[in-house]
Order: structure tokens, then C-alpha cells, then sequence
């Protein structure tokens, strides 16, 4: 009987991840997310997915009538709607990081809270940077996998944006003190 060929990891973030983005190693097959097996990997998930341009993994995190705000404008309700969020944010050609600072899990919930950045550059080639807190529900489906019922990005009321030669070579979370030099 031939040997089954082992999925490994192909997203260079996400290499050291247990929930690593994997393909088929001899069939071919179109590469797929794999499923968050621990609510603390989502944000990261997402933020690698976006991050690596590829919407349709980052949408595998959210359930079908997920709900997604951001700031102050509305919340996006389903797939569709959260879709053209994401859209402008993969379109943006940034990186996202995200920090968890607090997980809470009971039975087939979690309720996820941390910080989230994104670092890139304007049109100009102005570096930019802005960053938030994140808060989510996140509930695991009968598959075992977890993904994101409600999720609320507060962006921060000032801009991190590198302002010294010495913050152009930081991440936007040194520059806010949430993660060390």
C-alpha cells in the first residue's frame, strides 16, 4: 500500500505554528488553511493570512454569520460583508501582527482579547503604521476547529507611524510598549 505523503507548513510566520498553513506534499493539491485546533492561534491565523494576500484562508476563521466591527463604522454581518473588509485590508499590502494578552475558555467558547498592529507604506513610500485592541468570540465547531463568532477591532486614537531612523527598524508594538525591543 503506498505511503501517505505528511502535510508541512509553507507560510513562513506560520512555520512554527501547530495550526500552519499546509498542502498536500505529493498530490499537488491547492494548498488549504489548517484549522485553528487552539482558540489562542486565531488572530495570528487571520493576521497571516491577510498579511500573505490569501482572503479565502483568512475568511476560513470566521463562521458563516460571524460579525465583525471595526472602529466606529457598522458591524459587518456574514461572510459577504466581513469579505469586503478584508478585501481593503489585504489590498492594502500591510503586515499584521497580533498579540493575545488574555484567553478565557468554556466548553466550546472563548472569549480572546489582545493587541493587533499593521505596518506598511503609503502610496508615497511613507511608512505607516497604526495599531488597536482586539476582543472575540471565537467557538469551536463540531469539526473541532475553532473559528470567530464576534470580533471587535478598536484602532488606537494616535498614529505609531516610525517617527526616528531608530522606530523605522521596530515593530508598531515596540513602539507602543506592548512587546519588548
Amino acid at each position: 500500500m503506498p505511503q501517505q505523503p505528511n502535510p508541512r507548513p509553507v507560510s513562513g510566520r506560520a512555520a512554527g505554528n501547530p495550526s500552519a498553513v499546509t498542502a498536500d506534499a505529493g498530490t499537488g493539491d491547492i494548498i488549504q488553511p489548517t484549522p485553528a485546533t487552539r482558540s489562542e492561534d486565531l488572530g495570528d491565523l487571520i493576521a497571516d493570512a491577510i498579511s500573505d494576500g490569501d482572503l479565502q484562508a483568512a475568511l476560513s476563521y470566521y463562521e458563516p454569520a460571524a460579525i465583525l466591527a471595526v472602529g466606529g463604522a457598522a458591524p459587518a454581518v456574514g461572510l459577504d460583508a466581513i469579505r469586503r473588509i478584508l478585501t481593503r485590508a489585504v489590498e492594502a499590502k500591510t503586515a499584521y501582527e497580533v498579540h493575545p494578552q488574555r484567553s478565557l475558555i468554556i466548553g466550546e467558547i472563548a472569549l480572546l482579547a489582545g493587541r493587533w498592529s499593521r505596518y506598511g507604506a503609503r502610496p508615497d513610500g511613507t511608512p505607516t503604521a497604526e495599531a488597536g485592541s482586539v476582543s472575540c468570540i471565537a467557538r469551536r465547531g463540531p469539526d473541532r476547529a475553532w473559528r470567530v463568532a464576534a470580533q471587535n477591532l478598536t484602532p488606537d486614537a494616535y498614529d505609531v507611524s516610525p517617527r526616528t531612523p531608530r522606530d523605522a527598524h521596530s515593530t508598531p508594538a515596540q513602539r507602543l510598549g506592548t512587546q519588548p525591543p
